[in-house]
């Protein structure tokens, strides 16, 4: 995103009392420079209600949720320390306006520098400016590799190391950090949405960009902890009513022997360590480019969340006018994890007693088949996108989604349900 905005004209400080507040920083020969970015989509979806949403788009025309404003200022202090910091407010949001990223950032030598504060995390190859939709050719980008599986910003440190081997450039970014969110997910149980509190901590990646010109290539790696709270669904596996800690599958399995601590660890997501890898490709032949990404995530076992392998290619070529098509091929599959459930009940399971059998058998099936409702699915999409960059600062977009997921009912014998929804977004990116 810095390169993006280091290219960009500065647009005028906003008021009077922000002029004042920046006039003292001006005379220690500050540069200050002032950038932004909007976006304004409308999106609906062109398939039988009863294939239902997607990506949050419905059969109601939608003017706002993909709506996007963003604002950045950028100082440079001298001496090699710098600060930037970045407001962005979200239609889906009502606009409440949060702070991006804000942090500062010292060259330590030309080749070396670290950040420090609320940092964008690079684990994408378009993390950087993932608000930005100027920057790249969808309206929003593929959502196997870029939906809300993962935050987007850190509260910590990155190490920024740049060189040359060969012909080629290289960056070598570090991040250590941790960060809290509330975010919802479709719920495994019937209609609507679960609320959870999260916490990523621990996190440490790297990720490497080598450059040469045609081509682009990024590999990273980052592991975490993650611990989910205020969880209604977490309470509700746990305990039936819970207000009373009696009931429900802790209590019904402590009754036969069966350690809840030990229980309880595969229903919560409790500092469970998740690692996550991820590749990506840029060739760009002038007319004709292509781009991709693939990443893979691993969990420790639990009901919330089991290994997820994702991609997409897209193929894209320029046209005279300014125009440029592309067709994305996007996939992701979620898989189940029980290893460690298996492991814990598998005792229980094989016991001679016919009470603990049963009883164990009764809480294996139930435990089992949220989990298989909540992790085990597959979605395809088939993205068609058109831009037309009208204005050196702004470009008129469509977009066409094909859809089709297979996702795991609620049920003894684990049958799927399939979906094929459809939707159309139209957009204007502006920069200034």
């Amino acid at each position: 995103m810095k390169k993006l905005f280091h290219s960009l004209a500065p647009a005028a400080a906003g008021s009077a009392l922000l002029s004042a507040l920046l006039a003292p920083m001006a005379n220690a020969e500050t540069e200050i420079e002032f950038a932004g970015f909007a976006s304004f989509a409308f999106a609906k979806t062109t398939s039988d209600e009863k294939e239902g949403d997607l990506d949050g788009i419905s059969d109601d025309s939608e003017f706002r949720d993909f709506n996007t404003l963003g604002l950045r200022m950028d100082a440079d202090l001298q001496d090699g320390l710098t600060f930037a910091a970045q407001l962005v407010s979200y239609g889906h949001n009502d606009y409440e306006p949060e702070f991006d990223w804000i942090f500062a950032s010292y060259a330590i030598t030309n080749s070396l520098s670290i950040d420090i504060g609320k940092i964008r995390a690079p684990l994408f190859m378009y993390s950087d400016y993932i608000d930005v939709s100027y920057a790249y050719q969808w309206i929003s980008p593929p959502s196997s590799i870029y939906g809300r599986s993962y935050f987007q910003t850190i509260d910590g440190a990155k190490l920024n190391h740049y060189s040359s081997i060969g012909e080629w450039s290289s960056e070598v970014q570090l991040f250590v950090g941790q960060t809290k969110e509330n975010f919802s997910a479709p719920s495994a149980i019937g209609s609507g949405e679960d609320e959870f509190d999260a916490l990523w901590d621990d996190v440490a990646g790297i990720g490497w960009t080598m450059e040469r010109e045609w081509l682009s290539l990024r590999a990273l790696y980052m592991q975490m902890d993650v611990t989910l709270s205020n969880s209604g669904i977490q309470d509700a596996l746990m305990y039936a009513d819970p207000t009373d800690p009696t009931t429900g599958f802790l209590a019904i399995m402590g009754s036969v022997g069966m350690n809840q601590q030990d229980l309880q660890d595969v229903i919560e997501f409790n500092e469970d360590t998740n690692r996550y890898y991820a590749l990506g490709m840029n060739m760009d032949f002038e007319s004709f480019f292509i781009t991709s990404e693939a990443s893979k995530n691993t969990s420790e076992a639990n009901t919330q969340a089991g290994n997820k392998d994702a991609f997409y290619v897209l193929v894209g070529t320029r046209l005279p006018g300014d125009w440029t098509l592309s067709l994305t091929y996007s996939h992701q599959e979620q898989k189940v994890n029980l290893d460690d459930v298996d492991e814990l009940f598998q005792p229980f399971l094989n016991s001679s007693d016919p009470v603990v059998k049963g009883t164990s058998q009764g809480v294996y099936n139930g435990l089992t088949q949220y989990m298989y409702a909540a992790q085990q699915r597959t979605i395809t999409d088939y993205i068609i996108s058109s831009r037309w960059d009208f204005h050196p600062s702004a470009a008129f977009k469509m977009e066409y989604v094909i859809r089709e997921s297979e996702s795991t009912n609620l049920d003894p014998t684990h049958s799927t349900t399939t979906l094929e929804p459809s939707a159309y977004r139209i957009g204007l990116d502006l920069v200034f």
